[in-house]
């Protein structure tokens, strides 16, 4: 499946009269939430249930949420099957 994608034309706001330039912007297919998630990766898992998973995933967000409150940094740094498929994504225009 390929990334939707359409041309968005934006200005320079300190050059109000230079042309605008266009941008590809990514159009959404649709949401994914924590529930959905966690059934599908109890799916592909014999032996933690959705229920666990989607434990574990809200855990995850408050400890985000508290960090991020402290003041931390929360860089992600894709791993290599992300950087994989981001290498082999297709676009197509909206």
């Amino acid at each position: 499946m390929a990334v939707k994608y359409a041309l968005t034309p934006k200005g320079n706001p300190g050059k109000p009269d230079a042309p605008k330039k266009y941008y590809a912007q990514t159009k959404s297919t649709g949401e994914v939430n924590l529930k959905q998630l966690s059934r599908e990766v109890a799916e592909n898992s014999t032996t933690v249930s959705d229920t666990d998973v989607l434990a574990v995933l809200n855990d995850l967000t408050k400890l985000m949420n508290r960090h991020l409150k402290d003041g931390k940094l929360i860089t992600y740094r894709p791993g290599s099957d992300v950087r994989e498929m981001l290498n082999n994504v297709k676009f197509e225009k909206k």
